[in-house]
C-alpha cells in the first residue's frame, strides 16, 4: 500500500507553501515522497511506536513517562525521519549520492529545526495520543498529524533542488 499521507504532505507543501497552481504540481515529487514513506520511514514508525509503547524510564508518574516519550519522538525520531526523506528522496528523484551528501551537510539541520517545530506545535496531541490513545491506533493519530509534518519537512528537504 502506497503511503498517501506522505504524498499528501508534499503536495501540501507545494500548494501551500510553495504557491503553486495545480497546474504545476511535481507528481513525481510527491510520488517519491509517498514511496519513502511507504517503504522506509512508515515500517520505522511501526517499529518506533511499539517500542516506545514499551519504555518505561522507571518514573512511577505515567505522565512523565508519556513526556519522555513525547521528547524522544521528537529530538530522535524526528531526526531520523528528517534525514530518511532528505536521502530517499533525493536518491528516487535521480540525485546522485554526491550531491545527497551535500544536502545533507548545508540543509539538514534547518530541515531538521523545522521538524522540531513542527511537532513542538503537535506535540499537546502527541501527548494524547501517547497518554489515551491504544498504540494500533497510534500511528492512525500520527499520520493526521504527519500531513503536516511531511508538508514542512517535504518543503525543507525540496527548497533548492
Amino acid at each position: 500500500r502506497l503511503d498517501f499521507v506522505s504524498g499528501l504532505g508534499d503536495l501540501l507543501a507545494q500548494m501551500a507553501i510553495e504557491q503553486q497552481s495545480v497546474r504545476t504540481l511535481n507528481l513525481y515529487r510527491a510520488l517519491t515522497v509517498s514511496a519513502e514513506g511507504t517503504f522506509v520511514s512508515g515500517p520505522l514508525l511501526h517499529y518506533a511506536y511499539d517500542w516506545l509503547d514499551t519504555v518505561t524510564f522507571g518514573i512511577e508518574s505515567a505522565w512523565t513517562d508519556t513526556m519522555l516519550q513525547v521528547v524522544i519522538d521528537i529530538l530522535l525520531m524526528d531526526s531520523i525521519f528528517t534525514a530518511t526523506l532528505m536521502v530517499t528522496s533525493a536518491l528516487l528523484q535521480g540525485h546522485t549520492v554526491a550531491r545527497v551528501l551535500t544536502e545533507l551537510r548545508y540543509d539538514y539541520v534547518s530541515a531538521d529545526r523545522a521538524a522540531w517545530i513542527s511537532s513542538l506545535a503537535m506535540a499537546p496531541l502527541q501527548v494524547c495520543n501517547f497518554e489515551l490513545v491504544p498504540v494500533e491506533f497510534g500511528v492512525l493519530i500520527t499520520n493526521l498529524q504527519d500531513i503536516v509534518w511531511n508538508a514542512a519537512i517535504s518543503y525543507m528537504a525540496h527548497w533548492k533542488r
